[in-house]
């Protein structure tokens, strides 16, 4: 199973473009799932919204901003500098 496991919806990008390419750049293990919107239905319990990025331990990261934050702490993508950081 990926590390990594994007759930957005199909054939688009919009909130999920930046994480994404943070994911591609890394060369991280990770797996696009796009989900039709005639499922969407069955996913909505559990997310809520989308995207969402399952981890290996099933913990779920929601909202796009938080996640792409989370995910550049992770690969060194966020810098050191908080002023840079802006």
């Amino acid at each position: 199973m990926p590390e990594y496991r994007l759930y957005y919806f199909a054939n688009m990008h919009a909130r999920a473009s930046a994480i994404k390419c943070q994911l591609a750049h890394a060369n991280a293990d990770w797996e696009d799932i796009e989900v039709p919107g005639s499922e969407w239905s069955q996913h909505k319990p559990e997310f809520g919204a989308m995207p969402v990025v399952r981890l290996a331990d099933n913990t779920l990261l929601k909202e796009s901003i938080p996640t792409s934050r989370y995910l550049a702490k992770v690969f060194g993508q966020y810098p050191e500098d908080a002023l840079a950081a802006q």
